[in-house]
């Protein structure tokens, strides 16, 4: 995952380069890997590349084949969410004399993080459920060793739910770690305890109270005031109980 990631910022820059021959020759790679499946191309990694006498272990042709697949899909979303940063932001970092590294470093990635963060996050989990196809290859895997495990016990239940449970522990692990990197970089993020009009769900649905704390207190403070001279004018304008004799 982090040599996707790591590919797919190279992916991306050169995607956006004003150069047409790396532009295109991003965007080709971004084709070829998007429109192929990954079986397939773990597959001509581990059987083709010997042909031409490169050999490599089963788990590196897996590591490099998910790494090469990933980095097309991570650099379309890297590419997105820099993107979604306003070009004026760009242009004020030029102006105070920032170079483009400098710039993208410290002004575009950080702002271009917070729609890049859910689906890198979305992303990895894909990536994590998707080693099981790295059997085809005899990577010694989760799933692989289950079937393996079952075909001498025969108890599938059991042990299928032992790789679901272990699956799910890995996958909310990532999406804590993605909740937590959300936060740190979202300007919505809560420190402390709001009431949920003031919440960044709350300002999304509208949920906003009518009245402002000040308006509250003045409108309290009014009825309160009409209910006493309500309550006086009653008084005065009461006639007096006299018995008669």
């Amino acid at each position: 995952m982090a040599g996707g990631l790591a590919l797919g910022l190279v992916v991306a820059l050169a995607r956006m380069s004003p150069y047409r021959a790396v532009s295109a020759t991003a965007w080709l790679y971004i084709w070829l890997m998007r429109g192929t499946p990954v079986l397939l191309q773990l597959v001509f990694l581990f059987d083709a590349l010997p042909a031409i006498g490169i050999v490599m272990p089963s788990i590196t042709t897996a590591i490099l084949g998910f790494s090469l697949n990933e980095a097309a899909f991570s650099g379309e979303i890297i590419r997105g969410g820099i993107l979604s940063v306003s070009r004026n932001q760009t242009l004020a970092a030029a102006s105070l004399g920032m170079g483009p590294l400098l710039t993208l470093r410290r002004i575009i990635l950080p702002q271009a993080m917070r729609a890049i963060l859910p689906a890198l996050g979305n992303n990895a989990i894909s990536v994590l459920k998707g080693t099981s196809l790295a059997s085809v290859i005899a990577v010694n895997e989760l799933t692989l060793r289950s079937q393996q495990i079952v075909a001498q016990n025969f108890r599938f239940f059991a042990v299928f739910t032992a790789a679901g449970i272990m699956y799910l522990s890995v996958t909310t692990l990532i999406a804590g770690v993605q909740y937590l990197l959300e936060r740190r970089v979202s300007p919505d993020a809560e420190r402390r305890p709001r009431p949920f009009s003031e919440s960044a769900l709350g300002r999304f649905f509208s949920f906003r109270s009518a009245i402002e704390p000040e308006q509250k207190l003045k409108f309290i403070l009014s009825l309160v005031h009409c209910a006493l001279q309500i309550r006086s004018s009653t008084f005065s304008n009461s006639v007096p109980f006299s018995a008669s004799t």
